[in-house]
């Protein structure tokens, strides 16, 4: 019996017209060529930005500006000594952002092909994987925001610098950006040197470094000054007229001295 139906088969077969058998076999192409060709490169094309979307979600990117979506370590804060930091002069008020600091590039007002306009920050170079951007000054972090611009994760930092006489600077921002992670969030008391996260490459960046922004105002962004004019040269300081003091181990154990002394003489 089996036999049998197989031979009708192909007898059945046989009797189709070549015309017909010819017809259906580009019928056949025909479908391929417009219908699940242009799925396939369709596929093709989206399959690595379906990829990258995964791993920012899975990074903890993909957020938009303003708005944290990176993951943000709930380790205890983490604060370099002086010997750790890097700064303009031995005397310098403000250490620089990064640790194990290379140098500097990106100067503030460069224009190139990199930026739709002009540069808005300073650019510095550490080693990846190990450099970690810093406080540069004691604050209070004003935003945290996740990779969804140009600047990547970054943090917003809100200063203001009481000196001598009652005198201090208005408030003014600091801004630390193309982290790939983040160990504060918005709100917390920072000090000098403190950790914000590690120096990396999200972002529009063409290596890893930490773009380096001050401004008068919150936005930051368009109303970004020289950093290095503002900041590590201290006119931010000597504009308002300000002495800051730092509450370094010496000078602390001179006040103790000092008072010591004054409780002595009132005996």
């Amino acid at each position: 019996m089996g036999d049998e139906g197989n031979k009708k088969g192909i007898d059945i077969i046989g009797m189709i017209p070549l015309k017909v058998k010819l017809g259906i076999i580009f019928g056949i192409i025909h479908f391929l060529i417009i219908i699940i060709v242009p799925v396939l490169i369709v596929a093709v094309i989206l399959l690595p930005f379906s990829s990258s979307d995964n791993k920012a979600k899975k990074s903890g990117g993909g957020g938009s500006s303003g708005t944290s979506m990176v993951q943000i370590s709930n380790a205890e804060a983490t604060i370099i000594d002086k010997e750790g930091l890097s700064f303009m002069k031995d005397n310098s008020y403000f250490c620089y952002p990064i640790t194990k600091m290379k140098g500097t590039t990106g100067k503030f007002g460069s224009t190139g092909k990199n930026w739709t306009t002009i540069h808005t920050g300073t650019d510095f170079v550490g080693v990846y994987g190990e450099s970690q951007c810093v406080a540069v000054a004691d604050g209070e972090v004003e935003s945290v925001n996740g990779r969804g611009n140009a600047y990547g994760n970054h943090v917003v930092l809100k200063h203001r610098i009481k000196g001598k006489d009652n005198k201090e600077t208005p408030e003014f921002y600091t801004m630390y950006c193309h982290m790939n992670s983040l160990t504060v969030k918005k709100g917390d008391k920072v000090k000098e040197g403190q950790v914000l996260g590690l120096m990396g490459t999200t972002g529009n960046v063409t290596g890893p470094h930490c773009h380096f922004e001050f401004s008068f105002n919150s936005g930051m962004y368009s109303l970004s000054r020289d950093p290095m004019f503002w900041v590590f040269e201290e006119h931010i300081l000597t504009n308002y007229g300000v002495k800051p003091i730092k509450e370094t181990e010496e000078n602390i154990e001179k006040k103790e001295e000092n008072v010591k002394q004054e409780e002595v003489k009132n005996e």
